[in-house]
Protein backbone atom coordinates (compact mmCIF):
# COMPACT_ATOMS: atom_id res chain seq x y z
CA UNK A 1 0.00 0.00 0.00
CA UNK A 2 1.12 3.56 -0.61
CA UNK A 3 2.97 4.82 2.49
CA UNK A 4 1.00 8.08 2.57
CA UNK A 5 -2.36 6.31 2.45
CA UNK A 6 -1.18 3.83 5.09
CA UNK A 7 -0.23 6.72 7.40
CA UNK A 8 -3.59 8.43 6.83
CA UNK A 9 -5.53 5.26 7.59
CA UNK A 10 -3.55 4.55 10.76
CA UNK A 11 -3.39 8.07 12.18
CA UNK A 12 -4.37 8.62 15.82
CA UNK A 13 -4.67 11.58 18.17
CA UNK A 14 -2.33 11.49 21.16
CA UNK A 15 -3.78 12.52 24.51
CA UNK A 16 -1.03 11.28 26.85
CA UNK A 17 2.52 12.53 26.73
CA UNK A 18 5.83 11.63 28.36
CA UNK A 19 8.28 13.97 30.08
CA UNK A 20 10.91 13.14 27.45
CA UNK A 21 11.98 16.28 25.55
CA UNK A 22 11.63 16.42 21.78
CA UNK A 23 14.90 16.68 19.87
CA UNK A 24 15.34 20.00 18.05
CA UNK A 25 15.55 18.27 14.66
CA UNK A 26 12.28 16.41 15.27
CA UNK A 27 10.55 19.57 16.47
CA UNK A 28 11.67 21.43 13.36
CA UNK A 29 10.40 18.59 11.14
CA UNK A 30 7.01 18.65 12.90
CA UNK A 31 6.73 22.42 12.48
CA UNK A 32 7.73 22.19 8.81
CA UNK A 33 5.10 19.48 8.20
CA UNK A 34 2.43 21.62 9.88
CA UNK A 35 3.35 24.64 7.77
CA UNK A 36 3.16 22.58 4.57
CA UNK A 37 -0.17 20.91 5.39
CA UNK A 38 -3.19 21.82 3.31
CA UNK A 39 -5.99 23.82 4.84
CA UNK A 40 -9.77 24.11 4.48
CA UNK A 41 -10.69 26.12 1.38
CA UNK A 42 -7.05 27.18 1.07
CA UNK A 43 -7.40 29.30 4.21
CA UNK A 44 -3.70 29.55 5.09
CA UNK A 45 -3.93 31.06 8.59
CA UNK A 46 -2.30 28.97 11.32
CA UNK A 47 -0.52 29.32 14.66
CA UNK A 48 2.26 27.16 16.03
CA UNK A 49 3.26 27.80 19.62
CA UNK A 50 6.22 25.92 21.09
CA UNK A 51 6.34 25.95 24.89
CA UNK A 52 9.40 24.37 26.49
CA UNK A 53 9.47 25.99 29.93
CA UNK A 54 7.83 23.80 32.60
CA UNK A 55 6.47 26.89 34.36
CA UNK A 56 4.85 28.15 31.15
CA UNK A 57 3.50 24.67 30.31
CA UNK A 58 1.66 24.51 33.62
CA UNK A 59 0.28 28.01 33.04
CA UNK A 60 -1.22 27.06 29.67
CA UNK A 61 -3.35 24.18 30.94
Amino acid sequence: MNETIDLMLNHASVRRFTEEPIEAEHLQAIISAGRAASSWKNFQSYSIIVVQSEKKKKGTL
